[in-house]
């Protein structure tokens, strides 16, 4: 099991207006306890695979569960994906050392290599920088500036997800532009890593939630 990590979904801060696509996330997820997330292998995720080689169809590949979890801390399955999750993944892999290729490559060989990697006690933080408009239809072509600068920022990775080249310069082409993620020590590291970056990165209209996080950092 790789860690588990938090999206966030609604365009608002607080949670509040329409779904997106994910407007960012945090790994690892403070939701689960080492209890809860021994349960949730056990009773979701080992059932799964059990199930579906007794079917005739054994499960090779990587499996993404969406859990919500009840404030009396019981996991409950809402959709099971097999592919990684995104902005999710956009921390995982900021997470994870060693040789990712190879855990991978082993899995899709049937013969798994869980020592190729190993989860660091890093933590790191995911926020999506969105286009005008978004989630409605996003305006295109707008053009982005600061990225070289923000890339230089220590403990800074940026994902290009909605981007376009457009001569020498980089545009917006799609609802979510970027998933600039910072990694830190700890999760407030993490965050000023991650919200410093933004602050480098501008163009017209630029959408973020500012309280990615919050939840586990007590912030609004």
């Amino acid at each position: 099991m790789l860690p588990t990590a938090q999206d966030h979904k609604r365009i608002g801060e607080q949670d509040t207006g329409p779904n997106t696509g994910g407007m960012g996330a945090y790994a690892p997820a403070g939701l689960l306890s080492k209890t809860l997330d021994a349960r949730v292998k056990s009773e979701i995720l080992e059932r799964i695979v059990a199930g579906m080689a007794e079917e005739g169809n054994p499960f090779r590949g990587t499996i993404f569960a969406g859990l919500m979890i009840t404030p009396e801390g019981e996991p409950y399955l809402l959709e099971v994906n097999v592919r990684f999750g995104d902005p999710e993944t956009q921390v995982l892999v900021n997470l994870i050392d060693g040789d990712f290729a190879e855990l991978l490559a082993s899995a899709a060989r049937g013969q798994l290599r869980p020592e190729s990697v190993e989860v660091s006690a890093r933590h790191a933080m995911c926020v999506v920088l969105a286009a005008a408009n978004y989630p409605s239809t996003p305006r295109t072509g707008d053009r982005i500036t600061g990225l070289a600068k923000a890339a230089e920022l220590p403990g800074v990775q940026i994902y290009h997800a909605g981007t376009r080249e457009e001569g020498e310069a980089v545009v917006t082409h799609g609802g979510r532009v970027l998933g600039v993620t910072g990694v830190g020590e700890t999760l407030d590291a993490a965050r000023a890593a991650a919200y410093a970056a933004c602050g480098a990165i501008q163009f017209e209209g630029k959408q973020l939630r500012r309280d990615i996080g919050y939840q586990a950092l007590n912030k609004a």
